[in-house]
């Protein structure tokens, strides 16, 4: 996924990805990491998805925004519809200062 959003980014396109697992987006963002300096991410889910790792799977769908907010470049993770998520998931919003 990174490979081909890169492709298409340099070539001046806007890349949108539809469908598929919850975790194929992170390709997507780490090219969009090599093109900004920063940028933000608009999350519709009904889910957190900030677990460090689903049944020891740490690329799970589970673990996407997990992932995301490890590139540097993202510098904002708003999330909307929010309805489901862990102990864990809830520590590390409350502490995310925003």
């Amino acid at each position: 996924v990174k490979d081909t959003a890169l492709e298409w980014i340099n070539k001046g396109k806007m890349v949108a990805l539809l469908g598929g697992d919850h975790s194929t987006p992170l390709g997507l963002m780490q090219a969009l990491a090599t093109k900004y300096d920063n940028f933000g991410i608009l999350q519709i889910d009904a889910h957190a998805d900030l677990r460090d790792a689903y049944e020891g799977f740490e690329f799970s769908h589970a673990s996407i925004m997990f992932n995301a907010l490890k590139i540097p470049q993202i510098s904002k993770l708003v999330q909307v519809g929010i309805r489901d998520y862990c102990e864990a998931e809830a520590n590390l919003i409350k502490n995310s200062n925003g």
